[in-house]
């Protein structure tokens, strides 16, 4: 038992080594996102929507930084860095851009469940579309983290 916890956080650690501070930042702020949802969701499964709806809330403000983030130092290194070679800048700005299709979709979620009782009156489709939401960024996490960071 004492072998493996020491091995597990051996392989965390070496596996952290080589990333630049930006990708392990980014990586940080992906779980904190997805555990927001997690605590969304078995907040609205305990009918605590008033703080379903604060963990909305703070989750949104995660990831409207993450995104600055991304904005404003990975795509544009990432543009700097593969200038000339079109097609890997294409392929970029289309991860760019199926990425603003998700923040279009959180936004979309805060204008809908606007306020807590807005939550418990629609807690189903509430949790539907949390679960959706947390399937489509569960997804662009494992892209990002493993097919677009190796890129930085």
């Amino acid at each position: 038992m004492f072998v493996k916890s020491v091995s597990e956080k051996f392989n965390k650690i070496v596996k952290n080594i080589n990333k630049p501070y930006l990708v392990k930042k980014l990586e940080k702020d992906h779980e904190v996102i997805l555990n927001f949802l997690e605590k969304i969701k078995g907040n609205i499964k305990n009918k605590n929507y008033s703080k379903a709806f604060h963990i909305l809330n703070e989750m949104f403000y995660s990831y409207k930084k993450h995104i600055l983030y991304e904005n404003n130092y990975l795509y544009p290194k990432l543009f700097k860095k593969y200038y000339g070679y079109e097609n890997i800048i294409e392929a970029i700005k289309e991860i760019k851009d199926e990425e603003e299709n998700i923040s279009k979709a959180i936004d979309r979620l805060m204008i809908i469940y606007e306020a807590p009782w807005v939550i418990e009156k629609n807690h189903k489709e509430f949790l539907s579309d949390i679960e959706n939401f947390s399937l489509i960024l569960k997804e662009r996490v494992d892209f990002e983290e493993s097919r677009l960071f190796v890129l930085y």
